[in-house]
């Protein structure tokens, strides 16, 4: 099992109930774990395997790590004590800015036992969380948000704001999550701790990279150079296999393609969904390898209430097969060279500096139905997501407002396209290997100086096709909608893509959010602080008849109602 989380706490008294409460929680959610004391310090870490997840102890500390921490100019992430005592190292010389040479995705902790301070650390991009609170006096964190959520000691507020902010952008935005106590560090965020004081800094920031005017040419050569060393950095070594998933897209084919061509053995698999563009490319492409497809089920009615769940889910489901282990993963290939969420039209405005008119595009379509609230949220449901918005690219006003928009996407939706997954890795064994995630990925897209209109619409991906291992453009592949479309012929029987799909799909998943409505108002369990329950009751009615689509309000009824519920799991004030 690869059980690959810790958590914590630090305090200058004895803590309280806390650590009392953290161990309970562990067990409740059935997690295994080993303890370690020092000083104030009290740390949980789950088990697993090297290269998901280490730990060491020092006469100078103690540090741990989940995640990959692949450092520039070595040592070799499989050296896990050296790659941990390096980050000791950095950290207890008081130089956080050395983090800024590690290129993996990881949560890392460090406590230098000299002078009783204790550092948590997030990767470059945040992809991997890491959550804290303040308790008192004292400081809990844990890579796990579900585990602090099972702390009475710890007051957990609903955050309506940053649930406004899910439903625009698919996650809350900076350093929210849905409850107000709790919070995430953020992308090349530290957080160090003192018997004086907790502060918060960044060792990197991205806004403040050198910009580049570069040919779409020279633009594909370094994105190639980087994902092929993000590649080349994760692949086990002699001897072993490479697990992989293997999607209709291009950005799993492209690491798939790099780990062939190293002559690594490779199992892949996939999502088995019959006449889909995205299971008939993965098995073409697979068979032309040479390689064996395993396959999973995937379940339409499972329906999850949010985008980071959906993405949790499906990841958990094609990954199956492959399960416990470590799994590469194109995730974020989209976000980073393929440009996603950055829709020429709105780009455009940016560039003529339009700021307020592409917010309102961007955000065309996301609007909250402000009837299904009471009258007291209905302003904040209809005017917060556009403010802030505005507010998260004023943090980058010192860049030109396209790049503002290029950082807001990376840095916000990318940062947390996983953290969902994440939560539910430890449970089933799973870590993913994420070359995208990569510094080097991210930073040879993130140098480009405006206009980026050049490389949109999937025009720099086309580019990067003529450099990456040419099987990669023998099979034909999904292509998003609005960009440019594969070229190679489509053969044999026509074939739904993931869009047409999800359409089709709409209407099943829709009659399970209603369903789930009106069990849960039967219950009592919906979010009544909240929600115009009576109302809502009687949309769910009507829908179930056929009398009226409000499939709309149903699913983000349901995904507030669950939020709400998580942070009244038990709840009793600080000492």
């Amino acid at each position: 099992m690869r059980e690959v989380y810790f958590c914590g706490v630090c305090c200058t008294g004895d803590g309280g109930n806390l650590p009392r409460e953290l161990k309970a929680a562990l067990e409740r959610l059935n997690l295994s774990f080993e303890q370690m004391d020092s000083g104030p310090l009290t740390l949980w870490c789950g088990a697993s395997r090297p290269r998901a997840f280490a730990r060491i102890e020092s006469p100078r500390g103690l540090a741990a790590l989940a995640g990959e921490l692949i450092w520039e100019g070595g040592p070799p992430e499989e050296d896990q004590p050296a790659v941990l005592e390096r980050l000791l190292d950095c950290l207890c010389r008081n130089r956080p800015e050395g983090l800024s040479q590690a290129n993996g995705t990881f949560a890392a902790l460090a406590w230098d036992s000299a002078e009783r301070r204790l550092w948590l650390a997030a990767d470059s991009l945040g992809g991997r969380p890491l959550y804290f609170a303040r308790c008192g006096s004292a400081l809990v964190f844990s890579t796990m948000l579900e585990i602090l959520l099972y702390l009475p000691s710890l007051p957990r507020t609903f955050d309506f704001a940053a649930f406004v902010e899910q439903e625009a952008f698919c996650y809350p935005l900076a350093d929210r999550t849905l409850y107000e106590e709790i919070r995430v560090l953020r992308d090349s965020e530290y957080l160090l701790w003192t018997p004086s004081e907790i502060r918060r800094d960044r060792y990197f920031d991205w806004s403040r990279i050198e910009l580049f005017s570069l040919s779409l040419e020279d633009v594909a050569d370094g994105c190639v150079q980087a994902v092929s060393a993000a590649v080349r950095d994760r692949a086990p070594g002699a001897g072993g296999t490479a697990k992989a998933l293997l999607s209709g897209g291009l950005d799993s084919r492209w690491i798939v393609a790099l780990l062939h061509e190293m002559d690594i053995p490779l199992r892949v698999s996939t999502l088995r969904i019959p006449e889909s563009e995205d299971y008939e490319y993965s098995r073409r492409f697979a068979l032309l390898l040479g390689l064996t497809l395993e396959e999973a089920e995937y379940t339409v009615e499972a329906a999850p209430r949010t985008i980071g769940t959906t993405t949790a889910h499906v990841l958990a489901a094609a990954a199956a097969p492959l399960t416990p282990g470590r799994v590469f993963s194109g995730d974020g290939g989209g976000e980073t060279v393929g440009f996603l969420l950055m829709p020429p039209g709105v780009m455009e405005r940016f560039g003529r500096g339009e700021i307020e008119p592409a917010i309102g595009e961007y955000l065309q379509g996301h609007e909250m139905p402000g009837r299904l609230f009471r009258p007291q949220w209905r302003s904040l449901a209809a005017e917060h997501a556009p403010r802030a918005m505005r507010e998260a690219l004023s943090q980058y006003a010192h860049a030109p407002a396209q790049k503002a928009m290029h950082l807001f996407v990376i840095l916000n939706d990318l940062r947390r396209h996983l953290h969902d997954f994440f939560e539910i890795a430890p449970g089933i064994g799973l870590d993913l290997a994420l070359p995208f995630y990569d510094r080097r990925v991210l930073h040879s897209v993130l140098r480009l100086a405006p206009p980026l209109d050049p490389y949109l619409s999937h025009r720099l991906y086309h580019a990067v096709l003529q450099r990456v291992p040419q099987d990669c453009v023998r099979v034909p592949w999904q292509s998003y909608p609005g960009r440019l479309p594969c070229p190679l012929p489509r053969e044999g029987p026509p074939l739904k893509t993931q869009w047409q799909l999800n359409q089709e799909w709409r209407s099943r998943k829709t009659a399970v959010f209603c369903r789930h409505v009106l069990s849960e108002w039967r219950r009592g369990r919906l979010a009544a602080d909240y929600l115009n329950v009576p109302l809502l009751a009687a949309a769910a009615g009507a829908h179930r008849l056929g009398l009226r689509d409000f499939g709309y309000w149903l699913r983000p009824a349901l995904a507030l109602s669950d939020a709400v519920r998580r942070s009244r799991i038990g709840s009793r004030d600080c000492a």
